[in-house]
């Protein structure tokens, strides 16, 4: 099952794996699956502790500039929604960048305007901006000590490294356009090369990767931060878990392994989740007809599929007392509902295959936002 919606012929957001179907999703979901991995993601933590470190920051500057009262307001909305922007362009190509100290950044205008709807030049500024990082990681290879990255778009590149390497050469001196043209010309096919991506596969998942996890992310962090501040008892067990975890954590290189001893933490972010889910429902379409057992109801081929995920995780007979928010129903010992009742992430293969740095980005923020705080 998969949502057909294409965007009339735009090569980017075209090759994005959302928009891709059947044989042509598994392939790009196969190629690019090994960039989320544990190991991976533990290589990313310390990109992401740097905007961690640039929010308390702006969190610090906000009280500074109240004449640190302590109890100014803060649009947490703003701060937060600039983390996830940060880490986000962080991860995706390495590039460090302050979204409230310096919004005229071309990156951080280009990344709001998405939301705009403005596809089609974005596309073109994404793209350009891709290429010229391939080409300055390029020249950076043939240094003598090149510098070690780990960010997506180099795992990306060090899955193609091996195909691509001849016809990348030589693309040095290029204006945006010349540059644009040549990757154009060497676009691999699928009967030529199906386990590799092509250039614009590979900034197609870029953006994907950039703006899919943008709002969702923020406004989850946002709204967990709410539910701590309204319960003062999640508080005080979430600064217990907290105090322990800080005493295990040794490095900051430590804090992958260390994070999934936040039991605690990971409930309350769950049942954040399930409160205010975003997106509220998914939709997929029938590859083949379908009886539902038992209902006489059969999903025919083509049939679109909607998921009302928002209100099946406040369904009573999916949940008890499904309007309270009780982070403890998510412990081990305490989970009694039907997995599919809950969807924050979708499920099965086509489940989102960003969910585990969501969570990571989420944690990451919450842990060091709340050892400071409370």
């Amino acid at each position: 099952m998969t949502r057909d919606f294409r965007t009339g012929g735009d090569p980017i957001l075209d090759n994005t794996l959302n928009l891709k179907r059947d044989s042509e999703w598994k392939r790009i979901r196969t190629l690019i699956t090994p960039t989320f991995t544990v190991g991976k993601l533990k290589r990313m933590t310390p990109l992401i502790l740097k905007c961690v470190d640039t929010m308390t920051d702006n969190i610090d500057k906000i009280i500074a500039n109240s004449n640190g009262n302590l109890s100014a307001p803060v649009d947490v909305k703003l701060v937060t929604s600039a983390y996830v922007m940060e880490s986000m362009i962080q991860v995706a190509f390495g590039r460090k960048v302050s979204a409230l100290a310096d919004p005229n950044n071309p990156i951080i205008e280009n990344f709001r305007k998405f939301f705009d709807f403005n596809v089609a030049f974005l596309t073109e500024f994404f793209r350009d901006f891709t290429l010229s990082l391939i080409d300055d990681r390029k020249r950076d290879l043939e240094t003598r000590s090149p510098v070690k990255r780990v960010d997506f778009l180099q795992l990306m590149l060090n899955s193609m490294r091996d195909n691509n390497n001849e016809a990348i050469d030589g693309s040095e001196g290029y204006t945006d356009s010349q540059r644009a043209e040549k990757y154009r010309e060497i676009q691999p096919t699928a009967d030529m090369n199906d386990k590799s991506l092509s250039y614009d596969e590979l900034i197609a998942q870029c953006v994907m990767f950039l703006t899919a996890g943008y709002e969702s992310s923020s406004a989850t962090l946002s709204m967990c931060l709410h539910n701590i501040a309204k319960h003062p008892e999640v508080q005080h067990k979430l600064y217990e878990e907290i105090h322990t975890f800080h005493k295990q954590k040794k490095s900051s290189t430590d804090s992958y392994e260390t994070m999934h001893s936040l039991k605690y933490m990971d409930a309350v972010i769950d049942e954040t989740l399930r409160l205010f889910t975003s997106p509220i429902a998914r939709e997929r379409v029938a590859n083949e007809d379908y009886e539902l057992k038992g209902t006489g109801i059969t999903i025919k081929k083509g049939h679109l599929v909607h998921i009302p995920a928002y209100a099946m995780h406040r369904d009573p007979d999916n949940f008890v007392d499904p309007e309270s928010f009780r982070p403890e129903r998510f412990l081990a010992e305490n989970i009694a509902h039907n997995p599919y009742t809950y969807l924050p992430f979708g499920a099965g293969p086509r489940n989102c295959i960003g969910m585990r740095l969501a969570q990571l980005e989420i944690k990451l923020a919450l842990v060091n936002l709340l050892h400071q705080i409370i």
